[in-house]
């Protein structure tokens, strides 16, 4: 998936959604949901604008809405049960969840052993029976949301935003949901924060600060670390040149490319894929440049009955 302001479908449950996702690292991005992870295997540092959060197997992580964040494993990969949840679930009733601007963390530092030990287990059953279709499984999952909100609700600490604050958190991430579209379609172009700053009507400074504040990089570092990922994918799923990724890629010069590689895995571009490819790539997994994968239901269910 690429480094944006990620909508969520929701295919099976309105407000829901449920999916085992294998990472080995994910852009900083955002999105209005509520997310949950339950670490499967591997292990992973979640980085927020304020905080790294280490999760591993066993582990529940939260990330409040609009919270952005990167994810970047530590050995190998990482493997984890997502559940997102719609800002909007419930609102009709508990309008504090909107209102309320969260602590996003590792739920071990807030709750007893014991009580996520049993959210773990039962999030991986209500996950089967969600990724199988079982009768009722609506229901079920209905009610593990509810009950996971409630103890976040009781359980992490909160700001209440004012009225005012609400507004401008919402007028400021639909800004930014319009200009990593933008950048998501365009990035192989020319990509100016001023020609973007002119179609949004403000200033180029407000932008930068806008764009800073919402996702914690500045503008062009998040333009060369989408370029960077179109690069990886190139470089680990084709046979492609060096030369021919970084210009498939948007960089105006190989130089710029070999630059950010340095900057970002301490190694050139041909480097860091003679270390990377591996012969028992499938298909997909050279595809997608073993940045991210989620697992069709059928891999997902065979996996989670393991977990069991």
């Amino acid at each position: 998936m690429n480094q944006e302001y990620e909508i969520i479908r929701y295919p099976k449950i309105r407000h829901i959604l449920l999916f085992v996702d294998e990472i080995e690292q994910r852009s900083q991005h955002l999105h209005g949901d509520y997310e949950f992870c339950f670490g499967l295997w591997g292990d992973a540092t979640f980085s927020t604008l304020t905080a790294h959060i280490d999760v591993r197997a066993g582990d529940v992580l939260f990330l409040d809405s609009n919270e952005a964040h990167s994810i970047q494993t530590k050995t190998g990969h990482f493997c984890g049960l997502f559940l997102q949840v719609s800002s909007r679930f419930l609102a009709d009733y508990w309008g504090e969840l909107s209102t309320n601007r969260y602590t996003s963390a590792n739920l071990k530092d807030y709750l007893p052993r014991d009580v996520l030990n049993a959210l773990y287990k039962e999030a991986i059953q209500v996950s089967l029976s969600y990724l199988k279709g079982q009768e009722h499984y609506e229901i079920d999952a209905l009610e593990f949301v509810t009950k996971l909100l409630n103890l976040i609700c009781k359980n992490v600490p909160a700001e209440h935003l004012s009225l005012r604050d609400q507004g401008n958190r919402k007028k400021n991430a639909k800004r930014l949901k319009r200009i990593v579209e933008y950048v998501d379609e365009h990035y192989m172009e020319p990509v100016s924060l001023g020609d973007i700053a002119q179609q949004e009507d403000v200033t180029p400074t407000h932008l930068s600060h806008l764009f800073a504040e919402g996702l914690g990089i500045n503008f062009q570092e998040y333009v060369t670390k989408k370029r960077l990922e179109q690069a990886v994918r190139l470089l680990l799923g084709t046979d492609k040149s060096a030369i021919q990724v970084a210009y498939e890629s948007g960089f105006s010069d190989p130089k710029y490319m070999t630059k950010a590689f340095r900057n970002m895995y301490g190694c050139t571009p041909n480097e860091f894929r003679k270390s990377n490819v591996s012969t028992t790539l499938t298909p997909d997994q050279r595809k997608v440049g073993l940045l991210e994968r989620i697992y069709p239901s059928e891999e997902a269910i065979a996996l989670l009955e393991k977990m069991l």
